[in-house]
């Protein structure tokens, strides 16, 4: 009876759990600290506040949500400039990517 406890179905449904709600997060946080840099901080402005809210839906605590938003308005954040690439592709019209420096 090696491995029938109740212990280690319980491990594995946890850590299927926490990694589904690890991606989510880490999506979010992401998601969050660009609209805090393009609203400068300001969590009163609408596309920032509308992240805040589908967070909070997600239960994402607000430490983090707190984090992502200084990550945002942090020095290091306004060196990093998105720009965006164009390439032909033989099977599609064109393929873009957003690349971060």
């Amino acid at each position: 009876m090696s491995g029938h406890n109740k212990w280690a179905q319980i491990k594995r449904q946890k850590g299927a759990n926490d990694s589904a709600k690890s991606k989510v997060w880490g999506t979010f946080g992401k998601r969050i600290a660009v609209e805090s840099k393009k609203a400068n901080g300001d969590v009163s402005a609408p596309g920032l506040r509308a992240m805040i809210e589908r967070a909070k839906k997600e239960n994402m605590p607000k430490d983090a949500i707190e984090r992502a938003v200084a990550k945002g308005i942090s020095a290091d954040a306004a060196s990093h400039q998105t720009q965006q690439r164009s390439k032909p592709s033989p099977m599609r019209p064109t393929v873009r990517v957003a690349l971060r420096s």
